[in-house]
């Protein structure tokens, strides 16, 4: 963790019996905070469960497969299922518990991903930090507002999944890969060989170089990403045909362009104009 890191001023903050009047976010029930850790959890949980390992290293078995654990990380724990996890030999921890009923909700929200591995590095120090400096400053409060926590848990949450600040060779060739995949016309295939050739590596390097940084999928996932992005844009911020903006995008054939459009939005691209320009005030 970040040296400047002093730790959190509480060891257990329960919020679950708080009023929310905005419930838009899901609930925390309990934060806590375990500055030296020691005892390994064998244990199934009816809630689910998100721990940021801040400090120090061990493993998480699930599923008879050994996952390491290395700070900075978040471990998640989910209703139901076997879980064994601890330090080797003490770690620093910050928790999160949140009502199992709400598991739906943080599935869909693509944080709480149970099929994936209960492991999860985290690649922005700087930004997880802040979001818990924030956190304990409010649980702090004699008289904490539960909305507010909510929202600054949800914000650790997120942050977690915040990109490195560009400090070293390996944020430069990372940078320069998506600069590369951005100025592509976005209608074609990228061509990875002249990609892998350009940050001098081999392919299989190239793509674990993207995995590591980029939590949104593989190149085709980022490309069609930035096309969608980009092609709503034009489309609510300018006056272009639709013909134009196909072509802005690297597209030829308009009609190719409408039928990407659509599968990646579910609208036609004349439609999703209408609709979100009507929104607008006038």
């Amino acid at each position: 963790m970040d040296k400047s890191f002093n730790g959190m001023d509480f060891s257990s903050k329960h919020v679950a019996a708080y009023e929310r009047r905005f419930p838009l976010l899901p609930p925390v029930k309990t934060i806590g905070y375990i500055p030296n850790k020691k005892q390994r959890i064998i244990q199934s949980f009816s809630n689910c469960n998100f721990s940021f390992v801040l400090s120090g290293k061990g493993d998480y078995v699930f599923r008879g497969k050994s996952y390491p654990v290395e700070a900075p990380c978040v471990l998640l724990q989910w209703p139901g299922a076997p879980m064994n996890y601890g330090p080797d030999p003490v770690w620093e921890e910050l928790y999160l518990i949140y009502p199992g009923e709400w598991m739906p909700c943080l599935v869909q929200s693509r944080t709480f991903l149970p099929g994936n591995p209960p492991v999860r590095p985290v690649r922005s120090v700087t930004e997880l930090h802040a979001a818990l400096e924030r956190l304990n400053r409010e649980c702090m409060n004699p008289d904490p507002n539960a909305d507010r926590i909510d929202a600054l848990c949800w914000n650790l949450i997120v942050s977690s999944f915040g990109l490195p600040a560009e400090t070293g060779s390996g944020d430069e060739v990372f940078r320069t890969i998506r600069e590369f995949l951005a100025k592509h016309p976005l209608s074609g295939e990228v061509n990875i060989d002249r990609l892998a050739r350009k940050v001098g590596m081999s392919e299989s390097a190239l793509r674990r170089c993207w995995a590591k940084n980029e939590p949104s999928g593989p190149f085709r996932a980022y490309r069609d990403s930035l096309f969608v992005r980009e092609s709503c844009r034009l489309l609510i911020e300018t006056q272009l045909p639709v013909k134009e903006i196909a072509g802005k995008t690297g597209f030829s054939d308009v009609y190719y362009f409408s039928r990407k459009f659509r599968l990646k939005t579910g609208l036609p691209p004349s439609e999703y104009r209408k609709r979100h320009l009507r929104d607008l005030p006038q």
